[in-house]
């Protein structure tokens, strides 16, 4: 699975954007999300798929939301680390 999808979901749920809660929240959301993403393109993801991003998003997710320059600026960190990290599961 590209990094196109993950990244996508990462600005749309961020904090502040859609709508404000704690980042846990937010975390808890995008993982669920990418899971279902996944399984309904019918592609399997390993526990190291699912955390590796999931982390990265608790990670760089603005504090207390951000606008949307915070949030494009933080998904394409997520985007490099992401494609960097990805490499080695």
């Amino acid at each position: 699975m590209s990094i196109a999808i993950p990244v996508t979901l990462f600005v749309l749920l961020s904090p502040g954007l859609l709508f404000r809660q704690s980042a846990v929240i937010h975390t808890m959301i995008f993982m669920a999300t990418y899971w279902a993403v996944a399984k309904a393109m019918g592609v399997a993801l390993s526990k190291a798929d699912l955390l590796i991003p999931t982390v990265l998003f608790f990670l760089l997710s603005p504090p207390g939301g951000g606008d949307l320059n915070t949030i494009i600026l933080r998904a394409l960190v997520f985007a490099i680390i992401f494609a960097l990290v990805r490499k080695y599961f």
